[in-house]
């Protein structure tokens, strides 16, 4: 009778080894005089069954943290989650100018960051010509502006002319008074006045 109960007993220690979670266990069986100490194994021994949480969600700015946990032994332990993609909004163009290339600006709506691409190419100046002539005391010029940003610049044309002056008596000399020459320039119209001696007396007077 003691033989069978020890062996049932046996049995169900045997049974309850891969089902309980301790490393060791003692006991005596009350009445029969019998005591047994056993060894319970790792219940992982076999691998772990782990699940896993996203404890912390990855942006454009950190890393993300996933947890695994395993469900039998409670053991642990984390991975990095790479950073995502920036998640840039239409972006905002900049026109271009006679000198600059235009641009577009796009802006991450998570973390501010910038990036820029190149727009337009740059339009190049549209002059207007505006020629100056010579004169007779200034040399000509040709001035250039640019219709949309204002810039000029000018480029030097035929030198000075010179006067061209044409002589005319405008008071003729006598024996008792100077005459006058007034000397015209034919194109600017500019002046200027010469006097012209007395005559001799027929007399021989003066």
């Amino acid at each position: 009778m003691k033989l069978n109960r020890a062996l049932a007993f046996l049995i169900s220690m045997t049974m309850l080894i891969g089902v309980l979670p301790v490393s060791a266990m003692a006991a005596d069986y009350a009445g029969d005089g019998i005591t047994m100490d056993m060894e319970v194994g790792d219940p992982c021994a076999n691998g772990h069954d782990y699940e896993s949480v996203i404890t912390r969600e990855p942006t454009c700015k950190k890393t993300g943290i996933e947890t695994f946990t395993c469900t039998v032994c409670g053991d642990s332990y984390d991975e990095e989650i790479p950073k995502t993609d920036h998640v840039y909004d239409d972006g905002t163009a900049t026109e271009p100018t006679c000198t600059k290339a235009g641009k577009v600006t796009y802006t991450c709506t998570v973390c501010g960051h910038t990036q820029t691409e190149e727009g337009e190419p740059a339009l190049g100046h549209s002059y207007t010509v505006e020629e100056t002539k010579a004169t007779c005391e200034k040399a000509g010029e040709t001035v250039y502006t640019c219709t949309r940003c204002g810039d000029k610049y000018k480029e030097e044309g035929e030198e000075a002319l010179g006067h061209e002056y044409e002589k005319k008596v405008t008071k003729p000399a006598t024996e008792t008074s100077e005459g006058e020459v007034t000397y015209t320039c034919k194109r600017c119209k500019d002046s200027y006045k010469e006097a012209i001696p007395k005559l001799e007396s027929k007399s021989g007077k003066k």
